[in-house]
């Protein structure tokens, strides 16, 4: 499961909606775009994910507004030597290249969109493959501290590679990766488009602790029960996800093949029967090595490089938006009188 015998930690962002409170406005705001007493608050999680297990290793909770590419910097403390950081565009810059060479941790990347890259320039390794160097920024970004700044290097050798997909269904046709790993050798431009595309991962796993299990909007009404409520959900994950590790490696599974949904179904199903033989450990080993079996045995089916359109088949509900505050808001005259029952005329014979 892992990447040519390394770790590999990937990194993204999400957000997810709060009750609307005045705590929760004040410390995680609504977007800007709506208009006061029409929306939510929304919490930022940027959140890291071992690409392997699955399982959630580190966050940070912030407000929306916080660009991602500044958080990083909180996550390499918790990186170890030898460690692999696959991310998207969101997060690359020099100093965040930089910070990661620093802590002896590789990166893969895909270069920002505002990066000019030239080709012809560097050291070729291989079909646009190029080993260049980049040179610090002479100002200091915003968001970081003058000194940090001053204690990156003044330049980075680092590698290029365009990696063009012919695939249907795929919305960009080719993009460009940056990386810290140099060896052309060890690491090929193919082994680093596969990477690359299992980057994708990380937004099943947070489909999986959003969708899943019910986190996409949470309940609390206060920022400190929000924290409290969120590090449970990650809890829950983590623990499903100890669970199909167990099954994957009891059974020989490929645990990218296991069922996160079928996990947790199998989960709720066998607690009851767990529960009841609480008092006799050899009846409760065998309901639980029952219950990794059938974990094991629920495999989603192969679908590779599948398209299918972003549509939906169930029509929403004709209500309006609220584009006003609730206080406010007047409903429309040809909603006043929906689901009324309207009285029957009457005609009297002359």
């Amino acid at each position: 499961q892992r990447w040519k015998g390394r770790d590999v930690r990937v990194l993204d962002g999400t957000g997810i909606t709060l009750p609307d409170t005045p705590e929760n406005q004040a410390e995680f705001p609504q977007p800007s775009i709506q208009r006061k007493g029409c929306g939510f608050p929304v919490m930022k999680v940027v959140a890291c994910f071992c690409l392997a297990s699955g399982a959630l290793l580190h966050w940070v909770e912030t407000e929306l507004k916080r660009h991602e590419s500044r958080i990083l910097k909180e996550f390499i403390k918790f990186f170890k030597l030898g460690d692999v950081v696959l991310t998207d565009r969101g997060f690359s810059s020099y100093g965040n290249l930089a910070s990661l060479v620093n802590a002896g941790v590789d990166a893969v990347m895909r270069v920002h969109q505002m990066k000019k890259l030239d080709y012809s320039e560097g050291k070729a390794l291989g079909p646009m493959d190029r080993l260049v160097t980049w040179l610090k920024p002479k100002s200091c970004p915003q968001g970081w501290d003058e000194d940090n700044w001053k204690s990156l290097p003044e330049s980075l050798e680092l590698r290029i590679v365009r990696i063009c997909i012919e695939v249907k269904g795929f919305r960009v046709r080719q993009y460009d990766l940056v990386t810290t790993l140099l060896d052309a050798e060890v690491y090929s431009s193919d082994d680093l488009a596969e990477l690359y595309f299992r980057r994708w991962a990380v937004e099943l796993f947070f489909r999986h602790i959003k969708t899943t299990m019910g986190m996409e909007m949470l309940r609390c009404k206060t920022p400190k029960m929000v924290r409290k409520e969120l590090r449970m959900f990650i809890i829950a994950h983590n623990l499903i996800r100890a669970l199909m590790q167990e099954a994957a490696n009891l059974y020989q599974c490929d645990l990218t093949r296991m069922s996160f949904k079928g996990t947790v179904d199998t989960l709720r199903q066998f607690s009851c029967a767990i529960n009841a033989t609480k008092n006799s450990p050899k009846n409760r080993q065998r309901v639980v090595d029952e219950m990794l079996l059938v974990i094991a045995s629920e495999k989603v089916p192969l679908r590779e490089n599948r398209s299918e359109p972003r549509a939906v088949k169930k029509r929403p509900k004709p209500f309006p938006r609220l584009t006003k505050q609730r206080s406010i808001y007047i409903v429309p005259k040809s909603r006043k009188n929906k689901g009324k029952r309207k009285a029957k005329k009457v005609v009297k014979a002359s």
